[in-house]
């Protein structure tokens, strides 16, 4: 094993982790989901926002399936510490939690405003919680976007740009 433990994404664009591109597109649609079930249950009369709430769920459903099986091959294939692990887990399991909860929410069906309203609450807090834990997995953990070794051509340690913004805690 070499001295440096393997922590770049094997699924990468130019270095970039496949993942963390891709998961963006899931929250925005988890998002306007969200928000159309707000207007849903504010203008209940309105036709367009239960369809639009259940587009935007079906998208999100079907892209952070997407998402998710990327961020699998990343979660097994990784080198990564305990604490790495731990969090990875909760952030697998928040996430699957609320894509869970969304395909729950849409196969109920458009007739009762206020539960998908909660439903739809509960998705937007475990999707804000899981993305909480992803956050720490790249900028504490170094996990996925950080593959470049962090010494310079003397042997000298160095830091990466993340680390200016976020203390290192290694």
């Amino acid at each position: 094993m070499p001295d440096q433990p393997r922590r770049k994404s094997y699924l990468n664009l130019g270095g970039h982790p496949v993942h963390a591109l891709g998961v963006p597109v899931p929250i925005g649609f988890y998002v306007a989901s969200f928000v159309a079930a707000v207007m849903s249950l504010r203008q209940p009369r309105d036709k367009f926002w239960p369809r639009a709430w259940h587009l935007a769920g079906t998208a999100a459903v079907v892209t952070s399936g997407g998402a998710a099986m990327v961020g699998l091959v990343d979660f097994l294939t990784l080198v990564r510490t305990p604490g790495a692990r731990k969090v990875g887990l909760a952030h697998m399991f928040l996430n699957s939690t609320a894509l869970g909860m969304q395909v729950w929410a849409l196969s109920r069906g458009q007739d009762d405003i206020r539960m998908r309203f909660k439903l739809q609450s509960a998705v937007m807090a475990l999707v804000s919680a899981a993305g909480f834990a992803g956050g720490d997995l790249t900028y504490r953990h170094r996990i996925g976007a950080f593959g470049r070794s962090n010494r310079n051509r003397r042997g000298r340690k160095t830091r990466s740009n993340a680390s200016y913004y976020v203390p290192a805690t290694d």
